[in-house]
């Protein structure tokens, strides 16, 4: 067993040989995460950031709402940025004041599986703290545990990490053309990683960036320009071309670590070439006229549709950042409290279903530690069976 579940459970050992009340568990919760911070080595001043999660007793009928106060402290960023997700049934996040900002990509606070918002910290506390409730998925009939994960960071404007990949999109409204847009995504950084403009690999992340964007005809790494194309394949490292891409409608993606690799052939029914993702919309690409050679994706409104438009035409693109799970490091731990008296706690990556351990829970919750400097996701389960 790894020794900072050792400690952990040490101390919790200790807690319920002196039967201690929910209040003074929880107190005890909060001794136990921070020791396990200083184990991955989190710093004291990162440590003072905490959020606490009630979650409900028991499982909730379905139909039936329920409050999910969530106490955020320490926070001394100006804005916050949350992100709520539950598996089963509908999040609403009641904002009074109108205090709140919805996030890129997403369309409201009421009824939904997942939201996100940002706001002053002042603003985003107050509103966790009464604002998030609940509602079971199922009728009066049945009843259900609250799965929820909660993710809270520093809000930097318009970034979107994609937990599937690892990667982080940043969606930049200024308009420019192609070339002039991948020049101004390698001048940008984050986490210390270099932008380009987004390739884009699969179904679900062409689906993830555009609906996450909030735009429509969006630059992304796309480009059949000789010239460009030269770029690329110098870049990846691969011996570059001589004859014109465009008319072929051989498309390679501009940058990043796939930069130079082509993804798709021929005009009108174009052809994946080594089996890589492409989403072209009907007919796309056609190389119009003979003046287009990059690509966009919502064209027209269309989402996660790409097209071919003239490389020196402006829209505002797409920027990719290459992060990984190691740049967003997640200390989790669940509290279960089995029968008023047993406590353990469970260590976890962000992926485990936690509610899967196969514990019987008799009054749950949890308590999630969170190292905002480091952009970190809290995930709380529950489970009663």
């Amino acid at each position: 067993m790894p020794y900072s579940k050792c400690l952990i459970r040490n101390i919790l050992i200790s807690e319920k040989e002196s039967n201690m009340n929910s209040r003074t568990i929880k107190q005890g919760a909060a001794v136990a995460v921070a020791s396990m911070l200083v184990l991955f080595g989190a710093s004291a001043s990162m440590a003072a950031s905490k959020v606490l999660v009630d979650l409900p007793n028991d499982p909730v009928a379905g139909g039936e709402t329920v409050t999910v106060p969530m106490v955020l402290s320490g926070f001394e960023f100006d804005k916050l940025s949350v992100t709520l997700k539950v598996d089963e049934g509908t999040l609403t996040v009641t904002d009074a004041d109108s205090a709140l900002t919805l996030n890129p990509g997403y369309s409201s606070l009421a009824a939904q599986t997942e939201v996100s918002f940002n706001g002053t910290t002042d603003a985003v506390v107050a509103v966790m703290e009464s604002g998030v409730s609940w509602t079971a998925p199922g009728d009066s009939t049945t009843t259900s545990p609250l799965l929820i994960s909660v993710r809270v960071g520093e809000y930097e404007t318009g970034t979107t990490y994609d937990p599937a990949t690892g990667h982080t999109y940043k969606f930049v409204s200024t308009e420019l053309n192609w070339e002039s847009a991948m020049a101004a995504a390698k001048l940008m950084s984050y986490k210390g990683k270099s932008g380009y403009l987004a390739n884009i690999s699969t179904e679900n992340e062409n689906q993830f960036v555009a609906t996450k964007s909030g735009a429509r005809d969006i630059w992304i790494g796309a480009t059949a320009d000789l010239r460009m194309v030269n770029f690329a394949l110098t870049a990846g490292g691969k011996p570059t071309i001589s004859v014109d891409p465009q008319p072929l409608g051989n498309y390679y993606w501009g940058g990043g670590s796939e930069a130079g690799t082509q993804f798709s052939s021929g005009l009108l029914t174009p052809a994946a070439v080594g089996g890589l993702y492409n989403a072209w919309a009907e007919n796309e690409p056609n190389n119009y006229q003979g003046g287009e050679a990059c690509g966009v994706t919502n064209w027209g409104g269309g989402i996660g549709e790409w097209n071919d438009l003239p490389c020196s035409f402006e829209a505002g693109y797409l920027v990719e950042f290459d992060t990984s799970p190691g740049d967003f490091e997640t200390a989790v731990v669940t509290f279960d409290n089995i029968e008023g008296d047993d406590v353990d706690a469970f260590p976890a990556e962000v992926e485990e279903e936690l509610a899967a351990t196969g514990y019987d829970a008799g009054i749950l919750f949890a308590l999630a530690l969170v190292l905002l400097a480091a952009g970190f996701t809290i995930v709380v389960r529950a489970r009663k069976n």
